[in-house]
Order: structure tokens, then C-alpha cells, then sequence
């Protein structure tokens, strides 16, 4: 009955570490996206259309995705796709 106990607890303490790290990265990923779009207007048109190749590429990566972050790849995929959108946008209206 207390290794059922012990078991139990461990798988909830996985689950809420878990959680917490979740939080975590979906946090900076909002801090980083907010980042580049306030600087995206201020790049050069060199480099944004660097960027937005980049970031074209990454979005597609999805074995690099897990490589790096592991079980938050899908997180990861969303913020490339999001980057990518941004520079996209910003491409769009120097109409490059």
C-alpha cells in the first residue's frame, strides 16, 4: 500500500514539474515573439529577408525541433511558424 502511495505521489510530482516547466517556456516564447515584433520594423531589408528564410526552414524541422527541446517540440514549432509570420508580414508591407 505505500509503494502505491510513493508511486502515486511521484507521478503527480512529475505532473506538476512538468506543468511548471510548460509555464516556463510558453512564458519566454510570448517574450520573444513580442521581441522581434517590435524590432522587425526596424531590420534591414537584408536581414529581414534573412530572418524570414530562417525561420522559413526551422518551421519545417521537425526532428531538429525534438533534438532541442525535446518534449516541448510542438511549442517550438509554433513559435518558428510565428517568427516566420512576422517577418513574412513585415516582407509584405516593404513589398520585398
Amino acid at each position: 500500500m505505500r509503494t502505491l502511495l510513493l508511486i502515486g505521489f511521484g507521478i503527480v510530482l512529475v505532473v506538476i514539474v512538468y506543468a511548471l516547466l510548460f509555464a516556463f517556456v510558453s512564458t519566454l516564447q510570448k517574450f520573444t515573439i513580442n521581441s522581434w515584433r517590435k524590432r522587425a520594423n526596424k531590420l534591414s531589408d537584408k536581414k529581414l529577408l534573412k530572418n524570414r528564410d530562417f525561420y522559413g526552414l526551422q518551421r519545417k524541422r521537425k526532428w531538429m525541433a525534438i533534438f532541442l527541446n525535446g518534449i516541448f517540440y510542438k511549442s517550438y514549432l509554433k513559435q518558428q511558424e510565428e517568427l516566420y509570420q512576422i517577418f513574412r508580414e513585415e516582407a509584405k508591407k516593404r513589398g520585398l
